[in-house]
């Protein structure tokens, strides 16, 4: 038996960019089930700046294998055209609660990345470069 673990967030896009960005969704290689399967949802609504591509699912003990879930969403991110992303893991048992917030560079390659627990506090900024080449 293991223990339930949520994560939930978002993507922000320009609206222009819908027709790109669902592409890649579409066409990326998800895991089947686990620990990467396709919880993203992205419909055509042209709101205030931005299109939001929502985050959200519930896996078993997904803290075990956050290293991998981190890596392919990095991969993936670096293949959107985005602005910024926050993701969120809440485990039930372990009673944990982090996220990470990402943000582009200016349109580059080249991302900021910062973690913060449950208590808030934020973590030092690290730039990364999410290249999918």
């Amino acid at each position: 038996m293991g223990n339930q673990s949520i994560i939930y967030g978002y993507i922000e896009t320009l609206s222009c960019d819908y027709d790109y960005n669902s592409k890649v969704l579409q066409e990326y290689n998800f895991d089947e089930v686990y620990p990467f399967s396709d919880i993203f949802s992205y419909t055509q609504f042209e709101g205030y700046r931005a299109s939001i591509i929502s985050i959200g699912g519930s896996y078993k003990s997904l803290h075990e294998d956050w290293g991998e879930w981190q890596m392919k969403f990095e991969k993936l991110l670096g293949m959107l055209k985005a602005s910024t992303a926050k993701i969120q893991l809440e485990d039930e048992l372990c009673g944990f609660k982090f996220g990470y917030a990402y943000v582009n560079q200016h349109g580059t390659t080249i991302w900021s990345r910062w973690k913060t627990d449950q208590s808030n506090k934020e973590y030092e900024e690290i730039k990364i470069d999410l290249n999918p080449i």
